[in-house]
């Protein structure tokens, strides 16, 4: 079967690899001229197993209202009148709820593990670079409800991950111990929850290495430079796309363009709950205290 992957993130690429592993002949269409020159290319590079607990949940509730007005907010919902915008954000309201919380933690739990095993099984295959470190992800916590809460997700995800993993709470000195270096920081740390199975690695680096192996050992050909204009439907089914390079025509599609999916989806009747939310990275020479393994700071996200 011939397949076309619209984007060449890292969901596109590692879409596009394992297709073609498959048997498949692969295509990739990516208006950009490399892969992961997107939101791929900085991307937060945690591979967090483990980090199950959605960020539509009751306890986060209380606080958009004041992420309303804070310039550097994790999650900011503002008013707007825009449709899409409205029905994402009264769709996060609703997956608020407990019971709503508690289904989608399971779920995410469930990918993660599920993810943990492709994931091995996609380094050992081909042994892509991308700086990887497996030392775990440490969550910080600087204040004792939020701290508190985290212990109870910890206990209700540790019920469901079986002999995979569990979540280990750490009070302050634990977290000191694992990692020596938050003995600098300028907040104090009430705890912290730490998870082994977890890990970091540069997700531009990972991306666009296993690009190359798709491209070399795989046969996927990929069309840099290439902008979708429009997918044309026949009988039910997209048979093409308009780019500006003309028609590309496949057997199936796969859309893996972000944020952009929506626009061009929503014009097929297909309605995907994608809104694009801002990212932040900062890139400088390690220093002194340079953290030994990822750390995620709660208050901040």
């Amino acid at each position: 079967m011939k397949i076309t992957i619209l984007g060449a993130g890292v969901i596109g690429i590692t879409t596009a690899y394992v297709l073609a592993e498959r048997g498949h002949e692969v295509e990739i269409i990516e208006r950009q001229s490399e892969a992961a020159a997107e939101t791929s290319h900085a991307n937060g590079g945690q591979l967090s197993f483990s980090h199950a607990e959605p960020w539509a949940n009751p306890h986060v509730l209380p606080k958009v209202l004041s992420w309303m007005f804070k310039k550097d907010a994790p999650l900011v919902l503002k008013p707007s009148l825009d449709p899409h915008m409205m029905q994402w954000s009264l769709a996060f309201l609703r997956n608020c709820l407990k019971d709503r919380c508690n289904m989608n933690s399971v779920n995410l739990l469930r990918l993660g593990i599920y993810s943990k095993q492709v994931m091995e099984r996609i380094r050992v295959t081909t042994g892509v670079p991308f700086d990887n470190m497996r030392s775990g992800i440490l969550h910080v916590y600087t204040g004792e409800k939020d701290f508190e809460h985290a212990k109870e997700q910890a206990a209700y995800q540790n019920k469901f991950s079986g002999t995979n993993f569990s979540m280990e709470v750490l009070d302050k000195d634990a977290c000191l111990n694992k990692e020596p270096t938050l003995q600098h920081s300028s907040r104090s740390i009430t705890g912290g929850v730490y998870c082994a199975i977890d890990e970091s690695g540069d997700c531009g680096k990972f991306t666009q290495g296993m690009a190359k192996i798709a491209e070399q050992s795989l046969n996927v050909k990929f069309n840099y430079n290439t902008t979708v204009h429009a997918l044309n439907v026949e009988n039910g089914r997209i048979k093409s796309v308009m780019t500006n390079d003309g028609l590309k025509f496949a057997d199936a599609f796969v859309m893996c363009m972000g944020s952009y999916s929506y626009i061009h989806l929503r014009k097929l009747g297909i309605k995907v709950p994608i809104y694009p939310m801002k990212g932040y990275s900062i890139t400088m020479p390690l220093g002194e205290y340079a953290p030994s393994m990822s750390i995620t700071d709660n208050e901040n996200k």
